[in-house]
């Protein structure tokens, strides 16, 4: 639960910055909330206790992206990937871990889809990166589009 209370801690410093920064601009970022929910949740926690940790909607909470991107891999071929890049193993990457891992993730995207009516994109990630990179902006364009109308 430290890990937790330090990665939400670090989750909202960051959307102070964000709020400031997307009075002028747009903000991508790697790995936010969804990769805090999942991860702690395969290591125990409750959903509920995580998404109430971020305080989201309040001035001094977490802020809900727009838009959400989640590039979708079988655990296999990302273990495989891995093995190539020829790399010091990290501690999460086990695979009994990456399945529950991604399990979780699962389960949090259509909580958040509920909760926050949250928009969050499945990509494929388990194709060449032309076409991972196709298939992403076609999905965010037809988001942009609908947001438009």
């Amino acid at each position: 639960k430290d890990a937790a209370n330090y990665f939400v801690k670090d989750r909202i410093e960051h959307s102070k910055m964000i709020k400031e920064i997307l009075k002028h601009s747009h903000v991508l970022i790697s790995r936010y909330d969804l990769s805090t929910l999942s991860y702690q949740m395969t290591q125990g926690m409750s959903f509920d206790e995580l998404y109430n940790m971020h305080k989201y909607g309040k001035e001094e909470g977490c802020i809900i992206p727009d838009i959400t991107l989640i590039f979708d891999l079988p655990v296999k071929v990302a273990f495989e990937r891995m093995a190539k890049r020829n790399s010091a193993t990290e501690f999460f990457e086990k695979v009994d871990f990456q399945n529950k891992l991604k399990d979780n993730l699962s389960f949090c995207i259509k909580e958040l889809e509920k909760k926050d009516k949250r928009k969050i994109i499945i990509i494929n990630a388990n194709q060449s990166k032309e076409n991972v990179t196709k298939e992403m902006n076609e999905k965010i364009s037809n988001y942009l589009k609908s947001k438009e109308k």
